[in-house]
């Protein structure tokens, strides 16, 4: 199994981060015409089988992290766009481990705990409609591409700075 790597631990300002998007045509992830042949098979079955249980899957474009650095108290993502139905069935491709760290979807995603003022914590409880085998998550999920990066930190940074009574 592959485990996810921390790049980076702390508390960042949205000052201290620059981020830019490249075309997917500029992606370094690797492309071989057999996996990706796979990648289409195993998406259709996934929309198949949805279909048969009434659920929707939704093949929205998110962003893979092609660079990541942090120096001299600043953080720089490069990012590129990759659709859901790439992502997900990349990383449950049982050979995608042999076939090396340059086939990875390298997704990100964005997660956070919301406390109340008791003490209690927030958790989403997810529709029966949904593709997920999980019925509960914490609140957050894959950056999409629909919503401007900028806008995602801002709303970011405004939540962490202005915290609801």
């Amino acid at each position: 199994m592959i485990e996810p790597k921390i790049l980076w631990q702390g508390t960042i300002e949205q000052s201290q981060l620059e981020v830019s998007v490249v075309e997917a045509s500029k992606s370094n992830r690797a492309i071989d015409s057999q996996v990706e042949g796979k990648l289409r098979e195993n998406w259709n079955q996934k929309l198949t089988e949805a279909g048969e249980k009434g659920s929707t899957l939704y093949d929205g474009e998110s962003y893979r992290l092609e660079t990541f650095s942090f120096e001299d108290g600043q953080a720089r993502l490069e990012v590129s766009p990759m659709r859901f139905s790439v992502r997900s069935t990349l990383k449950k491709m049982p050979e995608l481990e042999t076939l090396g760290e340059r086939y990875y979807s390298h997704g990100l995603s964005v997660g956070g705990f919301v406390m109340t003022n008791d003490g209690q914590y927030v958790f989403a409880r997810k529709s029966s409609k949904s593709a997920s085998s999980l019925q509960r998550d914490i609140i957050g999920g894959v950056l999409e591409k629909i919503e401007p990066m900028v806008a995602k930190l801002n709303r970011i940074s405004d939540l962490r700075a202005h915290p609801r009574p």
